[in-house]
């Protein structure tokens, strides 16, 4: 051990002074002790450092990892990713608990129903197992029998699991909801969507924003990608790299992590985000200040306008003037006229403002009328497409050669669990433990009908619960692993990773066990994945990259900057010079990406009917529901609009409301088992195991009689759970916030609690079928 003068001095003063004052440093001491020892300690091992993409949710930030004697013993970010640069969440931290975790299931498992026990089985018997039983159904009803559920991102794993799906006969793969679903299709019915020609992956260039004006989304708890989220909140704070510091406000009920660290928190009443964002529009309107340029020139239906029909439509402006005056929006929404004003007035005059949301997770995507009304202020502000604003990139992912006509990927809630209550023969649940905090116990109970239920969990996790065969996944640090540019993030990306050491046991990589699988189908399966192994089908899809003029392997950022003046004046200096150097950078240095890929100009067409921004969508109008209608209240109910919330049960018996939310520790994966995690999510995590629990506002616990640290019931018209109360002084009082999911319920911590799904009362959108885990009416009182 290497230890200065300095270090000496500080380590044994403060090891002394903690004696004297009866604190000693433990930490300080072993380290004096070491130091001081006369023999040296023994060798460890020769210390690595290796790279690696983190897997533990849709981020796939970059990592750098240390490993000493051939184990891991640290995960950092990797400075040269671009994502991250260098920065991780708690998730990526808790890696090597996840690796080295006593759950970890190391070879294939069938469950023996009659006796209710797990036998270790081999990986041929096993995979034999699935193929005969997906083999066994009919051709013709191989579209509903078999159900495959993943929770994995966009690549070349999701594209060898497309291709055996293509071939072996069905035409769905369910994935998990990413909470951008809203937003996204709602900006595609104003500005363009795939089917209309148009990009097909929605991104905020947030590095850019100068005002976030955020309505209900977790931003710093998990939202989007993490690791970025953070490290942008960090820039947006430094006001010497841009000269001026970004402000963030933030719209919501509940008093959130994000909420406490925004520039601004203005509460509101639940459900009121289309009001708000309307009234907001109101005053830009009312006081001239939106971009007219943009406006009169790339929008249509912000006027009153006349159809080819000669039927006269009422359009944006004068819905809002006639229906969100202030008055009215202060009553909807809780927020005082003189806040809206002020904010609308920072919002345009800022360069580069933003609306995001509305709330944007998996669990609560937000409905389609109030993503309307949000983007509707992007487009006020003239940034669609702009530097700083909102926009639909093209998504340039992974491909494969001869890919075929991408299958149906499905990521409604809604559309997956109607298709598994429908009692398919195979039920395959990838990366899908997610799926089961959003079941409540009779839906959960109903999995166990099904003849055959696969997992690829590599720890015990809610999905083995219910799975009869399971076929273990590795962690990321034991697999080739890829990523490509997560959803929300700016500029096309594709990276790649070599494993950072041997799987442990018999555990399988899944892009192998897809080939495996596609050999022991059919031979005409097989042809379709004629790959050796995953890495063989990795270096496939990353030579024809190679051909591409432009984009740069990764670097350091003044690298980039470099490279992005010398290609802005018409210079492009490639990193490689064939697709076997290409593949050799990316595998060296993590991956390539796009820094250009953003608009280098503010986008001022759009591939909409009109050709035009719509505020008026014209495809929306031939999807609504209310297309019966005629007149202005067909037209209201197709522009942007408030829509006031369904809520299930008596407001005099149930008088709060329950705001579900996604805590990161609990989202996916098994996390929730990693002892780090645990203790990190929870207040009742360390030393006592775990404890869901509810947050109540300091003046509804007061009436309430509620005190921190009480057990408690929370009941709906569903059914009631028990919970602890956590108390927050300035909450928002009738908000009562709880978090999806919970402890492990199988492993060494399990804990057995009924799930938060009981008690709420969920609804979909009736345009675009998305289900949500809705806010619900409850009661509390001490158990």
């Amino acid at each position: 051990m290497k230890l200065d003068r300095r270090d000496f001095l500080f380590l044994g003063g403060g090891a002394v002074g903690g004696a004297a004052m009866g604190r000693i440093s433990l930490k300080g001491i072993g380290l004096l002790n070491e130091a001081l020892a006369s023999e040296p300690l023994s060798d460890p091992g020769e210390e690595k450092f290796a790279s690696s993409i983190c897997r533990s949710c849709s981020g796939g930030c970059g990592l750098r990892v240390r490993t000493v004697g051939g184990k891991v013993v640290k995960v950092d970010g990797n400075p040269l990713y671009p994502v991250n640069r260098g920065g991780v969440c708690p998730r990526a931290q808790a890696l090597p608990q996840w690796l080295y975790h006593p759950d970890r299931i190391l070879s294939p498992q069938r469950r023996d129903k009659a006796a209710d026990k797990w036998q270790t089985a081999s990986w041929d018997n096993s995979l034999h197992t699935l193929a005969g039983a997906m083999q066994k159904i009919p051709a013709a009803d191989r579209k509903n029998r078999l159900v495959v559920v993943s929770g994995r991102g966009p690549g070349v794993a999701q594209r060898l699991l497309s291709r055996l799906l293509t071939a072996y006969g069905t035409d769905t793969v369910y994935t998990l909801p990413t909470g951008l679903e809203s937003a996204h299709q709602a900006l595609g019915f104003m500005a363009g969507s795939a089917k209309d020609g148009g990009a097909t992956r929605m991104a905020y260039n947030l590095e850019n924003s100068r005002c976030v004006l955020n309505f209900g989304c977790d931003l710093l708890e998990g939202w989007g990608t993490p690791s970025h989220t953070h490290w942008l909140f960090g820039r947006w704070r430094d006001s010497s790299r841009s000269g001026r510091r970004t402000t963030l406000i933030h719209f919501g009920p509940r008093f959130s992590v994000t909420a406490a660290r925004a520039d601004e928190w203005v509460s509101l009443k639940t459900g009121a985000w289309a009001a708000a964002a309307l009234g907001l529009a109101y005053v830009l309107i009312s006081e001239d200040l939106y971009n007219k340029e943009f406006v009169e020139n790339c929008t249509s239906g912000f006027e009153d306008w006349t159809d080819s029909g000669g039927q006269r439509h009422i359009g944006f402006k004068t819905l809002v003037r006639e229906e969100y005056r202030l008055s009215r929006v202060a009553e909807l929404t809780g927020i005082p006229s003189e806040t809206l004003v002020r904010v609308a007035r920072e919002f345009v005059n800022s360069p580069g403002g933003v609306a995001i949301g509305p709330q944007q997770s998996p669990s609560q995507p937000g409905s389609l009328s109030d993503a309307l009304a949000v983007h509707s202020l992007n487009a006020l502000a003239g940034n669609v497409g702009a530097r700083g604003g909102v926009a639909l990139l093209p998504d340039n992912g992974w491909r494969l050669p001869e890919d075929p006509e991408q299958i149906k990927t499905s990521g409604s809630l809604e559309e997956i669990l109607r298709a598994v209550a429908q009692r398919p023969d195979v039920l395959i649940l990838d990366e899908a433990s997610w799926l089961l905090d959003m079941m409540n116990s009779e839906q959960r109970e109903s999995l166990s009908r099904i003849p055959l239920v696969v997992t690829s969990a590599s720890m015990a996790d809610s999905t083995t619960a219910v799975a009869n065969l399971v076929l273990p996944d590795c962690t990321p640090l034991e697999s080739w692993s890829e990523g490509q540019a997560p959803e929300s993030y700016p500029f096309e990306l594709l990276s790649v990773s070599e494993p950072v050491l041997e799987p442990r046991g018999e555990s399988r990589p899944w892009g192998e066990t897809l080939l495996a699988l596609a050999r022991s189908l059919d031979p005409a399966v097989a042809a379709r994945l004629p790959w050796k192994d995953f890495s063989e089908a990795l270096k496939a899809a990353a030579v024809p990259l190679a051909t591409r003029q432009d984009g740069y392997v990764f670097g350091s950022e003044v690298d980039e900057q470099w490279e992005r003046l010398l290609e802005r004046s018409g210079w492009w200096n490639p990193d490689w010079k064939s697709g076997d150097e290409f593949w050799k950078g990316i595998r060296d240095k993590g991956g390539w990406w796009n820094p250009l890929s953003w608009p280098a100009e503010p986008q001022r067409t759009f591939p909409t009917p009109s050709g035009r921004f719509e505020f008026y969508p014209q495809r929306l109008a031939a999807l609504s529901p209310d297309k019966a209608s005629a007149g202005r209240e067909r037209d209201r109910s197709v522009l942007p609009r408030h829509v006031e919330l369904a809520l299930v049960g008596d407001a005099r018996e149930f008088p709060l409301l329950l705001d579900p939310y996604e805590p990161l520790s609990f989202y996916g994966s098994g996390a929730r088992a990693i002892p780090y995690l645990q203790q990190i999510c929870s207040p009742y995590g360390a030393g006592r195991g775990w404890l869901s629990w509810v947050e109540i506002s300091g003046e509804d616990a007061r009436r309430l009689g509620i005190r921190n640290d009480d057990t408690i019931w929370v009941e709906s018209a569903k059914g009631k759970i028990r919970r602890r109360a956590i108390v927050i002084d300035g909450a928002m009082p009738g908000v009562v916030g709880g978090p999806l999911g919970g402890p492990p319920t199988t492993g060494l911590w399990a804990t057995v609690e009924p799930p938060l799904a009981d008690i709420l009362a969920p609804n979909t959108d009736p345009v675009l079928g998305i289900r949500s885990s809705a806010v619900t009416r409850v009661k509390l009182y001490k158990a």
